[in-house]
């Protein structure tokens, strides 16, 4: 719950920061992208190599992590906040959602509902998938799981990578 709500937060800056105009700022430095997409794709690869180690060790048993509830909750701040697509999708959402001569309180609308909705999002998929059934699931078919999930964070981080938008 902690990680998803870092990450639901994480997607509320970004709101914060696009709404202010700093993502556009940013955006116009291709050096500032540069930099973030770099290091996005080098967490993707993290990611990808602890995905595959899981992967190829037979019989691991899914056990309470040591980490504490405040470093869930800034790595899944760090997650969404070195994620570049998040930025690109919220100058995209504001874009949209608000003309040049929007009022302040239709930018303040904007934050608080998208990003109540996120934290929201996040703390139910956290939720849902903390289940007995779906643990039961991800138990059987682990391995699996966790190599498409190697390959997965692979070509993220490639795409990511490689993304020119």
């Amino acid at each position: 719950m902690r990680l998803a709500l870092g990450v639901g937060i994480g997607s509320g800056l970004w709101a914060i920061l696009t709404v202010s105009g700093l993502t556009a700022l940013v955006s116009a430095y291709a050096q500032a992208v540069t930099v973030l997409k770099v290091f996005g794709a080098l967490y993707l690869l993290w990611l990808a190599v602890k995905a595959f180690r899981s992967a190829s060790k037979p019989g691991a048993v899914l056990t309470a992590r040591s980490t504490t509830g405040n470093n869930l909750f800034l790595q899944g701040l760090a997650i969404q906040m070195t994620n570049p697509k998040a930025a690109l999708h919220w100058i995209a959402i504001v874009g949209i959602g608000l003309g040049a001569d929007a009022p302040l309180w239709a930018g303040a609308t904007l934050i608080l509902s998208c990003s109540a909705l996120s934290v929201v999002g996040y703390m139910t998929y956290a939720l849902t998938f903390s289940t007995q059934p779906v643990i039961a699931f991800y138990r059987r078919g682990r391995r699996w799981i966790e190599a498409g999930m190697g390959v997965f964070f692979t070509f993220a981080a490639y795409k990511l990578a490689n993304y020119r938008g």
